[in-house]
């Protein structure tokens, strides 16, 4: 099954410019990912292949 990353831009407080970067585990679908983070606004998918997982940007 497939795992989502969700990922945003936030200033620290020394103006620094950080990504966060949080991937979820499977099952967690767009809708609860973006209820619980509303100031992301960037999606992707990690599609497991095998022992390996694919990493897919843009998934809307």
């Amino acid at each position: 099954m497939a795992r989502r990353v969700a990922y945003h831009q936030a200033m620290s407080r020394d103006n620094e410019l950080l990504q966060v970067v949080t991937v979820y585990e499977s099952g967690v679908t767009r809708q609860q990912i973006e209820k619980e983070s509303r100031y992301t606004k960037r999606h992707a998918l990690l599609a497991k292949r095998g022992k390996k997982y694919k990493y897919v940007e843009n998934t809307r």
